[in-house]
């Protein structure tokens, strides 16, 4: 087994666990978990193969939804305003 393998499955029970927190409790962990995913998935894509990194694309873009339906109106051209309670929504894992 690789450091990486440890290291991914480790992110892996962190969402879990964050998942299973409060909403008010999510903020900073979830933040910390989505910051880690770029590394972790290029070092995938880079050791593993890209497709596999893709998958891991597809799975963090399933736990960070709100986030996602944000980058898309931003893509748009709509106008967003993010403050504390929304952002609070967008950086925890899982639907809310």
């Amino acid at each position: 087994m690789t450091p990486l393998f440890w290291i991914s499955l480790t992110w892996v029970l962190a969402s879990v666990a964050v998942a299973r927190l409060p909403v008010h409790q999510r903020f900073l962990p979830g933040a910390l978990l989505m910051g880690t995913a770029v590394p972790i998935l290029l070092a995938i894509g880079f050791q593993v193969g890209w497709l596999m990194a893709v998958f891991g694309v597809a799975a963090v873009v399933s736990l960070y939804p709100n986030l996602v339906h944000l980058l898309h109106a931003r893509y748009r051209g709509e106008e967003t305003a993010i403050n504390r309670a929304v952002l609070r929504y967008l950086v925890s894992p899982g639907d809310v």
